[in-house]
């Protein structure tokens, strides 16, 4: 009776001392708790937004990008997957039956029956049940994993999820919960696709299901475009399952801002058109094409565009390279060839270096120009003989532009003509990839090559929206305005913040009124005649490049045509460039030329700009 009675008080001494140890170190915790656990219980009270599970929410929506008139380039939209928990038990409200887990699957599965969404009713309830799977070990044996989580149906909609958190809901259902996985759409399809962009998801923790831009507009703004999820902070039990109580917003979600362009997908639908006519032309093989045209007043730019080109689902499925989505009009240059004559003339009539009527001896088509030993000979594409300035651009004379730079402006000239252009600044866009001119410096440029060969555009590369812009201050007195793509940031249907920047006047008004009659003639008797049968008047100026390699000349050519029209009124700058040209036709005006009068014919008329000619 002794030892029982010492065995019982031993046993009552140590469950006290337990006891009292289990007070001592919950009062320790409560007076001064650990910094860790307040961040553990900081975690586990706050989520963000998509990780919610069967909580009322919705992601922050990504902005839209929309043309100048509204129409949708591209949109977003979030799907939910349905995922299913096999180990948790049902709790239901009192006096309400406890459902086995297969009953709350066939519960679900009537539910989807209602949405009309199609699933296999087998297969849904089998994967639902499945608590265990067989893997294989490293050493090749077999290992039983219990299924934490595992995903049912994909690709529910906003309304689809709604009905379905209301049945879970209603019968208190823990094992089944959402996670939203975001979706774009491009309703233009490859319209505008690499200016629009494309976007990729995003793999860093915490946003499982976000996209993040990859190309174009997509990737310039993505911090604009992209919403931000809120976080709900609520009360959880020892399995992390949220209880109903206290549940509340911390941070509402905020959706993307939306993004207007001032592409008008009208006018990108036209030049869509003339560019596929061009390419599938039998006159002549070329590599690629592209095109810019832009409202001349102002250089928005109302349609841009690259051949060849993919839309955004043949990317998806795998049809197409990343590659196509590269917008050639802003991220290339190229040899821009006889387009860049009138710049160099302009600048040299500005500053008095040159009248028009200085003669110029082409020497019947060939002439060679020496300095010490070394000696080039530059060559036009027709004899011309005796021409005078204007006529050296309006028949677009190789051997008159040399004979400017080498014989009468000098290197030293040459590059402050060429530079007050600012042809090396950078468009300045709201865009990926952009880049200005290149040319040698001073330092490193050859006194007879560089001048005798930058005058007619070549030892020079230039995006082709940067050309096009700068054109169109022969139609605007001088005056130039950086190329604008974003027209505002906001909400469509409330506050916008309007991108522009102010003009600024780079060309004597005088000049550039010369100029514009001098390229008007280019096309009524110059090499742009393809465009003189238009009812309206129009400047314009061809351009022909060599593909040049280590090894020389490719055999192929850079193809050119720059314009804007109405000439006595400027409505809108066309360019358009064909890259590698071979074939028997390879000449700007009749590779390029037909593609810019039918983007000029169908945009003014589009534009409702009066005709200017009888």
């Amino acid at each position: 009776m002794g030892d029982t009675r010492q065995n019982l008080l031993r046993i009552a001494g140590l469950l006290f001392l337990f006891y009292g140890l289990v007070a001592v170190r919950l009062v320790h915790v409560q007076v001064n708790p650990p910094k860790d656990l307040d961040g553990k219980a900081e975690l586990r009270a706050k989520r963000s937004l998509h990780k919610l599970g069967r909580s009322e929410f919705e992601r922050g929506r990504r902005g839209r990008i929309l043309d100048a008139g509204g129409t949708p380039l591209a949109m977003g939209y979030d799907t939910w997957t349905l995922y299913v928990d096999p180990s948790l038990e049902h709790r239901p409200r009192p006096r309400q039956p406890i459902l086995s887990l297969e009953q709350r699957a066939l519960l679900t599965l009537d539910a989807l029956g209602d949405l009309g969404v199609q699933v296999d009713p087998r297969e849904f309830v089998d994967h639902a049940l499945e608590r265990f799977r067989v893997t294989v070990t490293p050493e090749g044996g077999e290992r039983w994993v219990r299924i934490r989580r595992r995903k049912l149906v994909t690709g529910l909609l906003a309304h689809e999820k709604a009905y379905l958190t209301d049945v879970f809901r209603r019968h208190r259902i823990q094992n089944f919960s959402f996670e939203a996985e975001a979706r774009r759409v491009y309703p233009q399809g490859r319209l505008a696709a690499e200016v629009v962009g494309f976007l990729g998801s995003v793999r860093a923790e915490g946003r499982t299901g976000d996209l993040q831009g990859r190309a174009g507009i997509e990737m310039a703004l993505d911090a604009e475009l992209r919403g931000e999820p809120g976080i709900w902070r609520c009360r959880k039990d020892g399995r992390g399952v949220e209880l109903d109580l206290d549940g509340h917003w911390e941070r509402p979600r905020r959706d993307g801002l939306d993004v207007g362009l001032t592409l008008d997908v009208e006018i990108q639908r036209i030049v869509q058109e003339e560019l596929d006519r061009l390419m599938e032309s039998g006159d002549f093989e070329c590599e690629g094409a592209s095109a810019v045209v832009l409202e001349t007043s102002t250089n928005r730019i109302l349609a841009m565009k690259s051949l060849p080109d993919a839309s955004v689902e043949d990317l998806r499925a795998g049809r197409a390279s990343a590659k196509l989505f590269r917008s050639r009009p802003v991220m290339d240059s190229y040899v821009p060839g006889s387009t860049f004559k009138p710049f160099v003339m302009a600048k040299a009539r500005e500053r008095g270096w040159v009248e028009w009527d200085r003669s110029f001896d082409t020497q019947g088509g060939r002439r060679s120009f020496r300095l010490g030993h070394a000696a080039t000979s530059v060559r036009d594409s027709s004899r011309h003989g005796v021409l005078s300035a204007r006529d050296v651009i309006v028949k677009s004379s190789n051997i008159g532009m040399a004979m400017l730079g080498f014989d009468i402006l000098g290197l030293d000239r040459l590059y402050e003509a060429v530079d007050a252009w600012e042809f090396r600044r950078k468009p300045g866009l709201l865009f990926p990839g952009q880049r200005g001119a290149r040319y040698l410096s001073r330092e490193k440029a050859n006194p007879l090559f560089t001048a005798t060969r930058l005058p007619y555009g070549h030892e020079i590369t230039i995006p082709p929206l940067l050309l096009a812009a700068k054109f169109g201050v022969f139609g605007t007195r001088g005056v130039y305005h950086e190329p604008r793509l974003v027209d505002w940031i906001g909400r469509a249907d409330g506050e916008r913040e309007i991108r522009e920047r102010p003009a600024r006047t780079i060309l004597d008004p005088r000049i550039a009124e010369e100029m514009r009659s001098v390229l008007g003639d280019v096309v009524e008797d110059g090499t742009a005649r393809v465009l003189k049968d238009l009812p309206w008047t129009a400047a314009a100026k061809t351009g022909t490049a060599q593909v040049m390699t280590k090894g020389g000349h490719t055999g192929k050519y850079h193809a050119s045509l720059v314009a804007f029209a109405p000439a006595t009124a400027p409505a809108v700058t066309v360019y358009v460039g064909v890259y590698e040209v071979s074939g028997r036709r390879f000449y700007g005006g009749s590779t390029a030329g037909p593609a810019v009068r039918g983007i000029l014919e169908r945009t003014l008329t589009r534009l409702g700009v009066p005709k200017d000619k009888e």
